[in-house]
């Protein structure tokens, strides 16, 4: 078989995999399509779908590099990656109530908090602030814990 250049290649543009062609690997033949050549990455559902991002436990993150997204699956959070650690991303998260009456707070800080420069920050119930993390109360700011 000859070489085939870039260019020449057919497009992939099926989400169902129709499109595909052939690669002979040193005789083993594989069969490349849109499907498969998508599979490490983040996919859409349908047109008017959804984004289909990774998700797996707090133990499956993977190697850590800025502007990483996942769903953690022990934590039940939407999280990225920055400035060095793993963080909440807003959204997503259980919460109780009916058109948001009652708010949930986890008890576990598990990451390190800054409550930004006037503004106020919340707590209710018993917590725990695990070791090498901590929450920062910026001047003007306050943090009440009930």
């Amino acid at each position: 078989m000859a070489d085939v250049k870039i260019s020449e290649l057919p497009a992939l543009t099926s989400i169902s995999g129709a499109d595909e062609f052939v690669v002979n690997d040193g005789g083993t033949t594989k069969k490349i399509t849109s499907t498969n050549l998508l599979g490490g990455f983040v996919t859409k559902t349908g047109t008017n779908g959804a984004a289909n991002i990774p998700t797996g436990t707090t133990a499956q993150r993977p190697s850590a590099a800025v502007g990483l997204l996942r769903h953690n699956s022990t934590l039940n959070q939407f999280e990225g990656y920055n400035d060095g650690e793993w963080g909440a991303i807003g959204g997503g998260g259980p919460s109780l109530g009916t058109d948001s009456i009652i708010r949930t707070n986890a008890q576990v800080i598990n990451e390190n908090i800054t409550i930004p420069a006037n503004t106020n920050g919340s707590t209710i119930g018993d917590i725990t602030v695990n070791a090498g993390k901590t929450v920062t109360i910026t001047n003007g700011s306050t943090w009440v814990i009930l």
